[in-house]
């Protein structure tokens, strides 16, 4: 097992929109990545991950339900409620990312 400390566990800005989302509120490894749920609605299903260093890094797994097309956006450190609005406009596609090659 390993040793919890607060590093492992959501910052408390957080916890309100984890709950909102029906997230885990995780206590994960250090250096894990960690899957703390999907969130789902009519325009996209979003799976997010969370990797704890000890600050906390995010990944979410977005699906266009319209096309199927999946996006993955990784994020550097920070709150969860920071970038989520930014997954979920990927999601509902008013953000829209092109790669160019």
């Amino acid at each position: 097992m390993f040793e919890s400390n607060d590093s492992n566990k959501p910052y408390k800005e957080d916890i309100p929109l984890l709950e909102k989302l029906g997230l885990e509120i995780f206590n994960c490894e250090h250096g894990v990545e960690t899957s703390i749920g999907t969130v789902e609605d009519e325009q996209y299903k979003i799976d997010c991950f969370v990797s704890c260093v000890p600050a906390q890094f995010f990944k979410f797994i977005i699906t266009a339900k319209d096309d199927n097309e999946i996006f993955e956006m990784k994020t550097g450190s920070g709150t969860f409620t920071k970038y989520w609005s930014m997954a979920e406009s990927i999601g509902r596609d008013l953000i829209v990312i092109k790669k160019i090659k």
